[in-house]
């Protein structure tokens, strides 16, 4: 990420949408769909509002979502490299139980990545 956001300014952006649900992957694509077709001429203004007023709070609070996550997921890791820099040996299933406690589960990004490292072993052994 670029240039993540603030802990102050995603909390602030937070507090003014409200506690509504984050947008769906699909919701996202209809936005940016409405978007192209809005700048192509294809939307009404009025068209174009309403889609703003139903669609965009959601879109912005899985945008507030994903960069609080992302923002957690790189403090935790670069607190666990500066540690091992310092001679400490941080141990995985720490940083993972730091992250489970903040509501962010690897559980399945760890199982996808057992799978590629044991097909990647499979692949080296014979070849």
């Amino acid at each position: 990420m670029p240039n993540p956001g603030s802990p102050d300014l995603l909390a602030e952006l937070a507090a003014l949408l409200g506690s509504g649900k984050p947008a769906s992957p699909d919701a996202v694509l209809r936005v940016a769909r409405g978007l192209a077709r809005s700048a192509r001429g294809g939307y009404t203004d009025g068209e174009f509002g309403q889609l703003c007023r139903t669609e965009l709070a959601p879109v912005l609070l899985r945008l507030v979502a994903a960069e609080t996550e992302a923002t957690v997921l790189r403090r935790a890791v670069a607190r666990d490299v500066a540690e091992a820099d310092h001679g400490e040996d941080p141990a995985p299933r720490e940083l993972l139980a730091e992250l489970d406690g903040k509501g962010i589960d690897l559980g399945d990004d760890i199982e996808v990545a057992a799978a590629v490292l044991d097909a990647e072993s499979r692949i080296a052994a014979f070849g």
